[in-house]
């Protein structure tokens, strides 16, 4: 019996959506499939204000783990209701606070993950989601 531990290999079938909302203390994490189609239901917690950034790590890591059920997924995407610099991976937000001011979020997700993560406003993502589902051009 082999106790090397396996190494994942991204799924491309699988990415993980997750919003960060009132000051990065609600958190929601949810797995997609290839087709956008929600693989589960949407976990969702709360942390006690203000968090650190690593406090945020640390929680949604987990709750990634638990959404990709151990499968590793091919990226993550975080919708942040905040100013964001996705070229950088930071959330630039002063409302934050000082221990928000260059952290590398998405560098330091990405390495707990093990999978690219890519920042934007929550707003922009709302955009982009509406364009994509038919509601751009009076859909909704």
């Amino acid at each position: 019996m082999d106790d090397e531990p396996q190494a994942h290999t991204h799924d491309p079938a699988i990415a993980i959506g997750v919003e960060l909302a009132d000051l990065a203390t609600r958190l929601a994490v949810v797995a997609v499939g290839a087709d956008g189609q929600r693989l589960g239901r949407i976990q969702r917690a709360r942390l006690e204000r203000p968090p650190t950034p690593e406090q945020v790590v640390d929680r949604l890591s987990a709750m990634i783990r638990e959404q990709s059920a151990d499968a590793q997924p091919a990226e993550v995407g975080v919708a942040v209701w905040a100013h964001v610099s996705p070229d950088l991976g930071v959330i630039d937000e002063p409302r934050y606070g000082a221990a928000w001011n260059a952290f590398p979020f998405a560098g330091r997700l990405g390495e707990r993950v093990g999978a690219p993560v890519r920042l934007i406003a929550g707003v922009n993502g709302a955009a982009r989601a509406g364009a994509r589902s038919g509601g751009a051009g009076g859909g909704w």
